[in-house]
């Protein structure tokens, strides 16, 4: 009995297994091709997804915009800083799998595109349409898109922070739980005003000190160390907004980190990091846990913008 459950066991889990496997990839080991994985990417990275439906070998249409964007090393690159990109792929020739028919079809029926290709849609981290790219677009309309979709988030970050010490209740924070050492401020209008008076980019960081075991490792191997610390001294204002469960925070330093978190619209991915220029505006954003070398590459990268 026992033998004939397990063998049950394994063969359910092989259809599984094979299932997932016998999806067809993208062409980028970076894409995905599933919307589930893709919004869970995004949401941990803090980022927008980008949809491409494609005729991949049927459509010509749809050829010339892989060749000419996306084989791009240096564009799909940079593409791939702001946005997860989901890959639905309509072909002819090779047959998918039921599974991802099914996928790509629901996808395709949500965003009320028929069976346009090729065409473009971006979506939030949560999987709502943001806006579509009907057709084909070449190498130049795509950056004229990204560049002012890009420019319109960096004027929205500005309008936002600059107004945040305005909307922000007058409260004493010198009862509020510290941040992890002296250098980290906890409230954000302090933090945003120290900023203005040094010339200093702002770095806040939104995380969950005591259960998020990539916000632990993110403290242990990366903020607590002298490289971060020398970066963070020269050029940043720390600021940490902390959702603890285990620990309990004072109920307006709750509301201060919440309504921070969402005027900066951090998502619900923890760790993530937000830097911001003295006068508010966003500069970049760093998603997740890395380790130090990778992190302290990125948080420059974006400090000497």
């Amino acid at each position: 009995m026992k033998k004939s459950l397990i063998l049950f066991l394994f063969l359910i889990l092989s259809v599984i297994v094979y299932g997932e496997n016998n999806w067809h990839k993208s062409p980028y080991s970076t894409w995905q091709v599933d919307l589930d994985i893709a919004k869970k990417q995004a949401q941990e990275e803090n980022k927008r997804i980008l949809v491409l439906f494609l005729g991949s070998d049927w459509d010509a249409k749809s050829q010339k915009m892989m060749k000419e964007i996306f084989q791009n090393k240096k564009f799909r690159e940079n593409l791939e800083e702001q946005f997860v990109i989901l890959y639905i792929d309509s072909p002819i020739k090779k047959s998918l799998d039921k599974e991802q028919i099914r996928h790509n079809n629901s996808l395709r029926k949500q965003l009320k595109l028929g069976n346009k290709t090729p065409c473009t849609a971006v979506l939030d981290s949560k999987g709502n349409k943001i806006t579509i790219i009907d057709g084909y677009a070449n190498a130049m309309m795509y950056k004229e898109f990204f560049a002012k979709m890009k420019n319109d988030q960096d004027d929205e970050a500005k309008s936002s922070v600059a107004s945040i010490a305005d909307n922000i209740p007058a409260v004493d924070s010198s009862k509020w739980v510290k941040g992890p050492n002296k250098s980290w401020y906890v409230d954000f209008s302090l933090a945003l005003a120290e900023a203005q008076k040094t010339g200093k980019k702002l770095y806040v960081l939104n995380t969950g000190s005591d259960w998020c075991g990539f916000c632990i490792r993110l403290r242990e191997d990366v903020l607590d160390k002298g490289k971060f610390k020398k970066i963070a001294e020269q050029h940043l204002i720390l600021v940490y907004l902390d959702s603890p469960r285990r620990k309990k925070l004072p109920n307006d330093q709750q509301i201060h980190n919440h309504q921070i978190a969402r005027m900066l619209k951090f998502g619900g991915g923890v760790p993530s990091a937000i830097i911001l220029s003295p006068d508010g505006k966003e500069i970049g954003r760093i998603g997740g846990y890395a380790k130090e070398k990778d992190y302290l590459k990125k948080l420059e990268a974006i400090i000497n913008k």
